[in-house]
């Protein structure tokens, strides 16, 4: 598919500005922190750890992805805080830019393959959700060294509010401009969804101060969010089982389970 054939082109106007200043936006806070803080070798071999660990649990979790990224009717939910958060708070915010890109990159050729422009803009969120966290991180309490100071752990867990209430908020903005009509749960998910980001940020943080003790125990995360990644999968089965996919009504099954649920509780109170 040329770039002129993109789905971003047939976006209402509002949508396609949003979605390109956010990209812009992106681009330049990662050139703008490349610039301003030196990244060392020992930073970039710390990193090649989680990156290691965020390509493997794409690889493992990739058939349940898919079928989530097929049949999803609300944002979709991804672990790649617990990636992209240890990064944030212990490496130079040049190279959470890049862990993100590298990220949603290998994501879109892997598990999606189109609307290049999603992949692309899903990628600019985190870059600024995780850039500002990791800028956020310093401010408050500096990088996370061998031996965390209350302070700095504080700061972890306010770095993961930060990069999560951006992501929402960035995603949330764009599905309201594309589709106009959508509900407060279609554009910002609901309250599982935001347990999902909020298990993430707590893995992330415990990856971060594995990270401290031992390099190597960051992999110990991946079969965690491969099982993780299968527990969501279920979860939307589930929905996708109790809604006909025409009407988007309840199925008569969902709907009879419901109503036996009520006579059931109805019954107890008497």
């Amino acid at each position: 598919m040329t770039p002129s054939n993109w789905d971003l082109w047939s976006l209402p106007r509002p949508a396609r500005g949003f979605v390109l200043v956010a990209d812009a936006a992106a681009l330049a806070l990662s050139v703008a922190v490349w610039v301003l803080y030196p990244v060392h070798a020992r930073d970039i071999t710390g990193l090649a750890w989680f990156a290691a660990g965020s390509l493997a649990s794409i690889e493992t979790s990739r058939r349940a992805e898919r079928f989530r990224e097929r049949h999803r009717d609300i944002p979709h939910k991804t672990l790649n805080a617990m990636w992209l958060l240890p990064a944030a708070v212990l490496f130079p915010t040049g190279l959470v830019c890049l862990l993100a890109a590298v990220t949603y990159a290998w994501f879109w050729l892997r598990v999606v393959r189109h609307s290049p422009y999603r992949g692309a803009f899903n990628a600019a969120t985190a870059v600024l959700g995780y850039g500002t966290a990791s800028l956020a991180c310093r401010a408050l309490g500096g990088p996370l060294g061998a031996h965390p100071r209350p302070g700095a752990l504080a700061a972890c867990f306010v770095a993961g509010l930060v990069a999560l209430a951006i992501n929402i908020l960035l995603v949330g903005l764009a599905i309201g401009l594309i589709t106009p009509g959508s509900t407060s749960r279609q554009r910002f998910g609901g309250a599982p969804e935001v347990l999902t980001e909020s298990a993430a940020i707590c893995l992330g943080v415990l990856g971060a101060a594995a990270f401290t003790l031992a390099p190597w125990l960051v992999l110990a995360g991946v079969p965690v969010a491969t099982l993780l990644h299968r527990t969501l999968l279920f979860s939307q089965l589930q929905r996708v089982t109790h809604t006909d996919a025409r009407t988007g009504l309840a199925t008569a099954t969902w709907w009879h389970e419901l109503a036996s649920r009520e006579v059931e509780r109805a019954l107890r109170k008497r």
